[in-house]
Order: structure tokens, then C-alpha cells, then sequence
């Protein structure tokens, strides 16, 4: 190959890298693990370290959708991605997280503390700043439901395709609209193309949306950035865990596919972290005085 041909192809490479189709290793092989902060912006974290250094862009990329598949809505999980989502933006804009569909919708309870803990832990003086902040988090919360969803006839097979077309239309229009920062809709009988329709609309908005699906769907093609399986599982203690397994991720790989994560609920926050037993010990964590767990916070204020 003569000197005129690679230099042809020096822009090439560029763009490959510029568009994460090839990256930097470590001299092991390993993808090196530097993000610039503006890289860290194109993503939503999960708020967990040990998942989302792991991950190439640092958590969920932003415009694009991504795939939750569960037996139950995982609102836990999701309603703390809403959170990180509202919080984690270098516009510094002041967006919306829409839940579409009621199955989607989080305990109204569970909302305000997950939302109210950004502001929890501040001084006594500062009381009213904690207010403001929970009030402002909880008002760029919106929830749509499907105008079909209570009907007395909605057992037919019309009305069903109308609370389908609704809340398609829903997702569609909110996923594209320059305002929102996260979707998380729950659409029955989500076909192929209407993914695509999707994916589309959130990359025109820059938004990220979560897809929730039932376990049928697992063998289904798709066109999600990710695809993920979320399961709860056995918990020795009173915090809820669950298994989180990534099944598919374009562009890099991460360096690993499972985590277990742990629901933790204190004075400071309610927040995602990886139970102590399994923390990697030659990472830094900073762990409690009882050594019980080992929490890796997101977003406490």
C-alpha cells in the first residue's frame, strides 16, 4: 500500500473512532477507561460505579432507546435512571421524565423519596432549598396513560389497538420533543418497526428512552442501543436486589455482562449499590463503619 493510499485513510479511522466503531485499549486488551466529561454527558448513569465504568459510554446513551426486559416493570431501577437523567445534563436545561402507560407508572410514595432525597441531608438553614429542589424534580415528572385504558370495552380487540396506537403515539411524540430527558413506557405487542420509529424519534430528541418488555420478547429482533434482562432475586438483608444482564450493547463491549445490585434507603438518599460481598476489594469503595455494604452513591446533593 503506497503513502497516498493511507493517507486516504487516516480520515476514515477517525471517524471510526470518533463514532465508537473502534476505541483505545490498554495494553492488556482491555477498553481503556477514560470518558472526557463530554462524554460522560451523552449518558445516563446508573449512579453505581462498579456498573458504570464498565459500561463504554458510562451508563444509557442518550438518543437512543434501550430495552428493560422484565416479568414485572422494574420501577425501582427506572425511576432512579429518571432521576440521574433530570440531574445529569451539561445544558444545564431544565427537562421532563415522562412515564407512558400506566404498568410503567412508579409508586407515588416511592417518587418522592427517590426525588426528595436529592435534596435530603442539606443544613437545618437550608430546609427551604431542600423543598424547592424536591419540588422542582417531582413537577418535571409527568405521567400519560392511554385514554383507553379505563373504557368498559376495553377487553376488545378495537379498543386494545387503540390503547397500543396511544400510547405509540405518546412515546413517539415525547421521545422526539426537545424538552424531555428520559421515556420510560411500557407498549404492548411493540412491534419491530415501531422500535424503529422510535429510535428514530429519540435520536432526533436526544432523549433517552427505556422500553419496557415482557420475557416473550427476548428472542425478538431489535434495534435498541441495549437490551437488558432485570430480575429481583434473594436478598439477605431488607434491601431489595436484583440481577441486572446485559444481552446486547452496539458499538464496544463492556467488560463484563452481570451485576447484582442492591436498593439501599437511608436519611441521605435512595440509591442503587453493588452488595459488599461482591465489590471488587482492588477497587477504591469506600465502605461503612460496620463494613455490612459497600454503597457507591449518584446524585445525594
Amino acid at each position: 500500500m503506497n503513502s497516498s493510499n493511507v493517507y486516504k485513510l487516516k480520515p476514515d479511522i477517525d471517524s471510526l473512532l470518533d463514532g465508537g466503531a473502534l476505541w483505545v485499549a490498554e495494553p492488556n486488551g482491555e477498553r481503556e477507561g477514560y470518558r472526557s466529561t463530554e462524554q460522560a454527558h451523552e449518558s445516563i448513569p446508573f449512579g453505581v460505579e462498579g456498573l458504570d465504568l464498565a459500561l463504554p459510554q458510562g451508563g444509557l446513551l442518550r438518543g437512543a432507546i434501550h430495552e428493560v426486559i422484565s416479568e414485572a416493570p422494574p420501577h425501582a431501577i427506572t425511576t432512579i435512571l429518571a432521576k440521574n437523567a433530570l440531574l445529569n445534563r451539561s445544558d444545564n436545561c431544565k427537562k421532563l421524565a415522562c412515564w407512558i402507560g400506566e404498568e410503567s407508572w412508579p409508586a407515588a410514595q416511592f417518587l418522592r423519596a427517590v426525588m426528595g432525597g436529592v435534596g435530603r441531608g442539606l443544613p437545618q438553614r437550608n430546609l427551604i432549598d431542600k423543598c424547592l429542589i424536591e419540588q422542582c424534580l417531582i413537577e418535571q415528572c409527568h405521567f400519560i396513560s392511554s385514554p383507553y385504558i379505563s373504557s368498559p370495552l376495553s377487553s376488545s380487540q378495537h379498543n386494545k389497538k387503540s390503547d397500543q396506537d396511544s400510547l405509540f403515539w405518546s412515546a413517539l411524540s415525547t421521545l422526539s420533543a426537545p424538552g424531555v430527558a428520559i421515556v420510560i413506557a411500557k407498549i404492548p405487542n411493540l412491534s419491530l418497526q415501531m422500535s424503529k420509529r422510535l429510535a428514530l424519534a429519540a435520536k432526533r430528541g436526544n432523549a433517552v428512552g427505556i422500553l419496557i418488555r415482557e420475557p416473550s420478547s427476548v428472542q425478538m429482533p431489535s434495534v435498541a442501543q441495549s437490551r437488558w434482562v432485570i430480575k429481583p432475586i434473594r436478598s439477605p438483608s431488607s434491601h431489595p436486589r436484583y440481577e441486572l444482564e446485559l444481552l446486547k450493547m452496539k458499538g464496544p463491549q463492556p467488560s463484563r455482562y452481570t451485576w447484582q445490585l442492591e436498593l439501599v434507603n437511608n436519611y441521605a438518599t435512595i440509591s442503587l449499590s453493588i452488595p459488599s460481598k461482591l465489590v471488587d476489594r482492588s477497587c477504591n469503595v469506600s465502605t461503612e463503619s460496620g463494613g455490612e455494604r459497600a454503597e457507591l452513591r449518584y446524585g445525594t446533593g
